[in-house]
Formats: structure tokens, sequence, C-alpha cells
């Protein structure tokens, strides 16, 4: 076509005789598929040297634009369909003159810019990297926004887009480095934000604000993505009445044997205590298992306490003991400064199973014992940090198996059938909503006090301490046994 355009019809005739032995028909078959071909070519609109985005794209496609219009010097930008690509020179020939057109190679059949780049704050270690993304298929249908690894992003961007949109979006064979660089630019200057991906106390700007799935107590403006296991941890926005909330709060104490409801109480508002606690040394180190036969209640009591975190009911518990250990121990470590319930530890006939289940209970039992995670090794084999519990449990189940250490670490209470007073738990489920108020309230008592108190636990705990040896030492001594030379330890 270049010789047609540039010689004419006689000299190209003549240049296709000696091209593999063309016979004649062929040879003005050739000719006359090139004059169509030129005539197409000729018909184009010529390119200046520098590309505008293309007018005819909607107001949708404003914002990446907007990313793109510093890179037009560099020939990166959309096409009339609203393709992601870059504008390349190629050369033609037109009535014997040299022209060149510049002409759009796209990268990819979307549209995609970036947001934000989000940094996940789990509360261990350096937060994940996150790159945000949005997009638009040719018509300007929207792609849903993603956030992406940063990491995966930069090793293998075609399969984190494809898994991410889905077939619909379709990157052209070996242009996935081509489309990351273009993306990567695209990026500069764009915000930085923190999600934080677990539950409790965090320090944010000089002041502690307590995440929960619904955001922050003491701050709009902390964003904070969590775990679905975790999704029903949301505490209300408003305290509608403190006094009803208080009063329906005490209530439970009433539930049953005073042994088991004040402890189960306390334990509920001692979990956000657990930061405090921690800084001060002294960070609680117990497992409370309620266990008993079925048909106890023990899975709705646990689920109404569970209720001042959030909307809990006993089918829709964070984890049970079918779940894995490892499993169990990511949500310990997520679900800080709070109550993580674990339901249902169940008799099992199958010896493996029976093994498995009572297993986890083990692990469970000496990890918040013991408040350490599981070290483990990376597949570079470099070292990752682990994940120890940051907050307290509560489980439930038909049998006790614990023995020796692990029995140590635990607060257990056994409930026969009858002990809990159906009447009052259906009136206390009915007002569960005010539970949550109550610990909203709560926790915004403790928000200004929280770096006071670690010096105050420790002085207490301290007091509290020599006051339990005081008593051992001057306890009644029974006939003939002789006085203790030493304080116990």
């Amino acid at each position: 076509m270049a010789y047609l355009g540039a010689k004419g019809e006689v000299f190209t005739l003549d240049w296709l005789k000696h091209q593999a032995g063309l016979q004649s028909d062929v040879r003005k078959a050739l000719i006359s598929e090139a004059k169509k071909r030129l005539k197409e070519l000729q018909s184009r609109p010529k390119a200046s040297s520098s590309q505008e985005p293309p007018s005819g794209l909607g107001p949708e496609y404003e914002q990446v634009k907007t990313l793109l219009q510093p890179l037009l010097q560099e020939q990166y930008g959309l096409d009339e369909q609203g393709r992601l690509g870059r504008f390349e020179w190629e050369t033609y020939y037109e009535n014997g003159q040299e022209v060149k057109e510049l002409i759009h190679k796209h990268f990819c059949n979307f549209a995609a810019w970036p947001v934000r780049e989000i940094l996940k704050d789990s509360g261990l270690g350096e937060p994940e990297k996150f790159l945000e993304l949005q997009g638009l298929l040719p018509g300007g249908v929207p792609l849903r926004p993603i956030p992406v690894s940063l990491t995966e992003f930069l090793d293998k961007t075609s399969s984190c887009l494809g898994k991410a949109w889905g077939v619909n979006a379709a990157i052209k064979p070996k242009k996935d480095q081509d489309l990351r660089y273009l993306l990567q630019l695209m990026a500069r200057g764009i915000p930085m934000t923190t999600v934080h991906t677990h539950l409790g106390w965090k320090k944010e700007n000089g002041k502690w604000v307590y995440l929960h799935a619904g955001g922050a107590i003491g701050s709009k403006a902390v964003e904070v993505e969590i775990s679905d296991r975790l999704r029903r941890y949301s505490l209300p926005e408003a305290i509608e009445d403190k006094k009803k909330a208080v009063l329906a709060d005490l209530s439970l104490l009433g539930l049953g044997p005073k042994k088991i409801m004040y402890s189960l109480l306390a334990l509920v508002y001692l979990a956000p205590l657990c930061e405090p606690l921690r800084m001060a040394g002294i960070e609680p180190s117990l497992l409370t298992y309620i266990w008993g036969p079925t048909g106890t209640k023990k899975s709705t009591l646990i689920a109404l306490l569970l209720s001042h975190s959030g909307n809990f009911d006993a089918k829709g518990l964070p984890a049970t003991f079918r779940d894995t250990a490892n499993s169990i121990e990511k949500l310990a470590f997520l679900a800080k400064d709070t109550l993580l319930a674990i339901d249902y530890l169940y008799p099992a006939k199958d010896s493996r199973e029976k093994s498995r289940l009572e297993g986890v209970l083990e692990h469970l039992s000496r990890n918040q014992g013991d408040r350490t995670g599981k070290g483990r090794m990376k597949a570079d084999t470099s070292l990752r940090e682990g994940l120890p519990p940051r907050g307290l449990a509560l489980c439930s189940g038909e049998v006790m198996p614990l023995t020796g250490s692990s029995l140590a670490r635990r607060f257990s209470h056994r409930v026969q059938k009858g002990e809990i007073d159906l009447e009052k738990l259906s009136k206390a489920q009915t007002q569960k909503n005010l539970l949550s108020q109550a610990m909203r309230r709560y926790l915004e008592g403790l928000a200004p006090q929280l770096d006071a108190l670690p010096s105050q636990f420790e002085e207490a705990f301290t007091n509290l301490g020599r006051g339990a040896i005081r008593g051992m030492l001057i306890k009644p001594r029974q006939t003939g046994q002789k006085k203790p030379t030493s304080i116990p330890h």
C-alpha cells in the first residue's frame, strides 16, 4: 500500500511480480484491496502532535481526564471508546508524501484511575498498603471501587484486577506492565487514608477513640473496616435514655445465680480495660468458660452479654469450636478490648473430632493465659509476628475437658437446668438494644481517663496483692497447725 501511494499502480504491479511468483489475477486483487485500504487511510482525520482527551465521552470520565491531563505530553490518554492507552506515531505515504499519524493503542478495554492509597492498620507491625481503584467499561458502565494490595498490584496487575472486576475488564496481552506504570503515574498526589481493621482503643492525634464496626467513639473522621465475622460489633450513634440503659444493664444480675451473673457482667466491663491494664503490665490472662447440659440457655445468655457491643443472637455469635484454632486466634487478635464469644463445645462421638474440638479449646486457653501469639515464618523465610489476644474470651460447652495448667488459666461456671430465669431472660432480650447504649456511655467516660488509668491500676493491683497476702497470714489456723514462717508465693 505504501508503494502504491508513492509510485502509482504501474510500478506497484511491477514490484508485485517479484513477490513470491504471484499470479496476474492475484496481483490485481491485491492492488484492488490496497486502493480500497488507502482511501480509508486518507479519509481518517489527522492527529496533532499533542492528543486531547476525546470530547465525546460523558461527565463520568471527568475524574480520569483530570488525572491524565499532566500525562498528555507523554502521549497517555483515552480513545473515543474511553479506553486507557498510549498514542504512538505511525508513518504512511499519501500522494508521494510521508505522513505521520498519531494512533491510539489501548492497553485494556476500560478506563481505570486511582482514588486513594490506603494503609490498613491492624495494630501490629507496619500497616498493609492498598491502592483503591475505580473504573468504567466502554459506554460509561461503572466498575465497582476496589482496594487492591499494593504488593499484588505491583507483581500481578492483570490477575489482581481480573479477580476484582471479572472477565468484562480485559487487559491486552503483555500490556499489564504498561497499564500498571500508567496507573502509578496517575497516582501521584492522590490522598492517603488510614483504615483500621481491628476493634478497641486507638490513639488518634493525641486522643483516645474506641473503634467498632460502625466507626469510632470519639471521632467521626476515623475509618474502620472490620472482618465479616466481627461485623456485628457495632455500637449505637447516640444514647436515647441513659437511665433506662443502666437499669436494663443491672437487671441482668437477676437472670441467674449471683456467682455467675456478677462475674459475667464484670467480664463485659473488664474487656475495654485491657488496653490500660496492658500498659500497666497487668493485662488480664484468663479464659471464661460456661458449661452445662444442653437446654440451659448458655448461648442465649452469651448473646445477651455480647449485645453490649452490638446486635447479637444465639445463632449469630462470632465463632464456634468448629472453627480452626488459627482462625479463632486471628479473631481474638482483631477483637481488641472487647469480649469474643466462642460457642458450643459439644461431646463429639468420633475420637478424631473430639480431639480436634478439645485441641481448639486448649490452644485458646493457652493463648489467653500467656497473652502471646504463635510466631510464624513467611514464604521467604522471614519471620512474621504472632497474633496475641488483645481482648477477653467467653466460651460455652457441654463438657469440661481442660486439665492441668490449662485449667488454671480458666474461670469456669457450671450452669444447671433451671438456674437461668427464663421469664427475666425473655424480658432482657426485648430491651437488649439498651445494653449497647450503656456500654457506649461507659466508653465515653473512659476515653478522657485512659492515659491516667495505667498508673492507678498498677498501684491498686499492688495494694490488693498485699492485702491478699495479709489476709492469708492472719487467717485463723486450725488446732495443731503451725504458724507459717514465710509468705506464701
